[in-house]
């Protein structure tokens, strides 16, 4: 049965952008069937209109989807979880947050719906079998205690670097590796 891998955008970013058209061709060579959904209002992001465009962008969820997150991407993909009905192949997580530093009053107040409406996370953990989480030491925007989170609350096997920032560069392939390994799985 044909995979499908859906990769979620972070907060500011585009189909486009980052490391995501670059994993995208690198899980079709493999034939993988990818998408890459634009989200709207990416620059002030709003929980119930990213989770409903996900939803429909990655359609029925089983155990051949896929998902990598980027940051507010990775809340996205745990809200859709903690609701669907079937569990999802697994999924990678880059620079997944709980709770955000380094914010301006205007991002905080976009970040503030995301962080203070709860997620369901037994019922995600539930849905996803298999979990990857990156973070980088010097990221400007996300703690390392979200770490320990997606460690001990969604079982995810973690990888901490240091000098990745916010993981914006245009490749990343410890995502691609640890993607590839899932899917094995």
């Amino acid at each position: 049965m044909l995979k499908r891998v859906v990769i979620c955008h972070r907060w500011g970013g585009s189909p486009q952008g980052d490391w995501y058209p670059w994993l995208a061709r690198e899980l079709e060579a493999r034939g993988a069937q990818v998408v890459v959904p634009e989200f709207p209002d990416t620059d002030a992001p709003l929980l119930g209109k990213w989770v409903a465009a996900l939803k429909k962008a990655a359609g029925p969820v089983g155990p051949q989807t896929y998902f990598v997150g980027h940051s507010i991407g990775c809340q996205a993909i745990l809200r859709l979880l903690q609701r669907e009905g079937k569990p999802a192949g697994g999924a990678v997580f880059v620079a997944g947050w709980f709770g955000l530093k380094g914010l301006d009053p205007e991002e905080q107040a976009v970040a503030d719906p995301w962080i203070r409406t709860p997620i369901k996370l037994k019922q995600a953990e539930k849905r996803l079998p298999r979990v990857f989480a990156l973070f980088s030491e010097d990221d400007p925007y996300v703690p390392l205690e979200n770490a320990g989170v997606f460690q001990e609350l969604l079982g995810a096997k973690v990888l901490v670097e240091d000098g990745k920032g916010h993981f914006t560069g245009k490749q990343l392939p410890q995502a691609l590796k640890a993607l590839l390994a899932i899917m094995a799985e």
